[in-house]
Formats: structure tokens, C-alpha cells, sequence
């Protein structure tokens, strides 16, 4: 299976992409016209898009216009902790407990345990500190 975009641009300039982006003159993801493709690196695909001001951030950004689609916490596809979980080791680790030792009476590493108090995952939680 290939993009559409992938197989437009193949067909219209007689290239392969490889391992190239196929990007788009018209900014329009879903367009497959060969005209409006050209191919760069990833890196001049994402300097593309942050000059053409399509990159969401701010108050623009999904999380703030639509908070409710974001899929966070034990919901999330990825989570290995529940919000008890969570909440139990932001307390312990707001407390002062040791990374380490909180880590070790759950199935995550010191470094998550650490994201966790510093509030760069699971921000969500609101707990008595």
C-alpha cells in the first residue's frame, strides 16, 4: 500500500520518491495532482510548512480548540498507568519521595516518574500538593 500523493507523483513525473516526502505546492493534503507535488527531505517538508505558518501551535493548537478529541491519561493507546497510578506518584514525588524508589512500585522508569512530577505527562492530574 502507498499514499495517493506517493503513487500520483510517480505516475505524473516518472520518478520514485524513495525515501523522499512528497510534498505539496497547493498545501492541500488530499490533492494528487503531479503538478502541485515536488519532493524534499523531511527537513525541508517541516521548514515548508513553518514558513507557510500550517504548523499548529498556541492557542491554535488542537489541545485548546478542541480538548475534548485529545486522548490522555489510562485512555490514551499508550498509557501504562492508570489515573490512581498517576495521581499516587505525582503526590509521592511532589512529597519528595526518590524517582527510584517510586518507580520500583510500578511498571515505569525513573525518567516517567520524573515526567510525571514535572508535569510533562500526565499534566491533566490535579492533586493536593
Amino acid at each position: 500500500m502507498q499514499k495517493a500523493n506517493r503513487v500520483a507523483y510517480e505516475l505524473g513525473n516518472g520518478a520514485t520518491p524513495g525515501d523522499l516526502c512528497v510534498c505539496h505546492y497547493c498545501d492541500n493534503p488530499l490533492c494528487c495532482n503531479p503538478n502541485h507535488l515536488w519532493l524534499g527531505t523531511n527537513q525541508e517538508n517541516t521548514a515548508d510548512r513553518q514558513a507557510k505558518g500550517r504548523q499548529s501551535r498556541g492557542d491554535s493548537h488542537v489541545s485548546r480548540l478542541r480538548p475534548e478529541v485529545m486522548r490522555r491519561g489510562e485512555v490514551h493507546g499508550m498509557a501504562k498507568l492508570t489515573e490512581a497510578q498517576a495521581a499516587e506518584i505525582l503526590t509521592r514525588g511532589l512529597k519528595g519521595e526518590a524517582p527510584a524508589s517510586i518507580a520500583a512500585d510500578f511498571p515505569v522508569s525513573r525518567h516517567m516518574v520524573g515526567r510525571i512530577v514535572s508535569r510533562k505527562n500526565w499534566k491533566h492530574l490535579e492533586v493536593a500538593a
